[in-house]
């Protein structure tokens, strides 16, 4: 027992070294750019979660840097529990959007991170670009406060998610406007990720200045696929260098709900993780609004330090996107 706490005190202390060395825009996410089928029914399903926190900015003009032309969008801005959102549904079939959906379906398409001003933003970019990394776009949003402009790394092959870099500031007006409450309480703790393999991906981001994902397989008790107790495994890779860690699952032995969304959206964004201090009320809730759990299980020694209860719900028919329950057991 002493040889497992030995490796996780190392294993948080290199994460520690690591994430100092980490550029600072890459330290907090700004925003997940998340792109749907049906926004209406995207938000009506988020709200039933119990998040109301949305700023629908209807149909705008997207200005494409790349083919020096404009395409249609629907757009809203929304606060998961601490989780800031830009929706996408397109209009126009000639769009970066309406390809992705195209190629992976409802998801998110970009993490994207905030820098201090257009030198800043110039600087970075040019840094990556020595590195390899050329942009897929440069878009404008055109709404009606103003301008808002994102540029769009060519990541999502090898990073498995579009790296996004923004200086704009009415795109932080937008999101002053909303909080983080939602009805359950939920709290943001992951952004997550499902991968056949972490390796190459580890390789890739490390090079671009972020920590490795440290992997582990875990242990788990009781656990359930679609309401049938199983065997299923998968390792659990991580990254710490910023307020909220990146969870990388790498399913190892079928059937999990990872490998299904593997086969349907293809590698990439997963779930949103969320702890809660309460199981029973915010499940009574969810079964009231229709939403079942599709996997569940526990880790640790039941009812000791260290041990916890997991449970994904049903919410890829909201856009894409997982929603995690976390609970951990604490010591009264």
């Amino acid at each position: 027992m002493k040889n497992v706490f030995l490796i996780i005190l190392i294993f948080l202390f290199t994460q520690n070294v690591a994430s100092q060395s980490v550029p600072d825009q890459y330290k907090n996410v700004d925003q997940l750019i998340w792109v749907v089928n049906n926004l209406d029914s995207t938000i009506i399903g988020w709200e039933k979660l119990g998040f109301d926190e949305v700023t629908k900015l209807d149909t705008v003009s997207v200005h494409s840097e790349n083919s020096g032309s404009s395409f249609k969008v629907l757009c809203a801005k929304a606060n998961l529990g601490g989780a800031q959102i830009t929706w996408i549904q397109p209009i126009d079939q000639n769009s970066i959007f309406a390809e992705f959906h195209k190629e992976y379906g409802d998801g998110v398409m970009s993490i994207v991170h905030h820098l201090n001003g257009q030198k800043d933003l110039n600087r970075e970019i040019s840094r990556l670009y020595e590195l390899g990394v050329s942009k897929l776009d440069e878009i404008t949003i055109a709404t009606s406060k103003g301008d808002i402009n994102y540029v769009l790394l060519d990541t999502y092959q090898k990073g498995k998610y579009v790296l996004g870099l923004s200086c704009n500031e009415l795109d932080q007006n937008y999101f002053s406007l909303l909080s983080n409450y939602n009805s359950n309480n939920l709290v943001l703790s992951q952004y997550a990720f499902a991968v056949e393999d972490e390796t190459q991906v580890s390789n890739y981001w490390h090079k671009l200045g972020l920590p490795r994902i440290a992997t582990s397989p875990i242990t788990l008790r009781n656990p359930v696929y679609h309401n049938e107790r199983t065997d299923f495994k998968v390792d659990l890779g991580w990254q710490f260098h910023g307020t909220i860690p990146y969870e990388w699952v790498i399913p190892r032995k079928p059937p999990t709900i990872h490998m299904d969304h593997i086969r349907k959206h293809g590698e990439g964004f997963h779930h949103l993780g969320f702890d809660i201090k309460e199981i029973e009320p915010v499940l009574k809730d969810f079964k009231e609004q229709e939403i079942e759990i599709i996997s569940e299980g526990a880790w640790g020694e039941e009812g000791k330090p260290g041990s916890g209860v997991f449970m994904y719900m049903d919410t890829d028919k909201y856009g894409g996107v997982i929603l995690e329950l976390i609970w951990k057991y604490k010591e009264n």
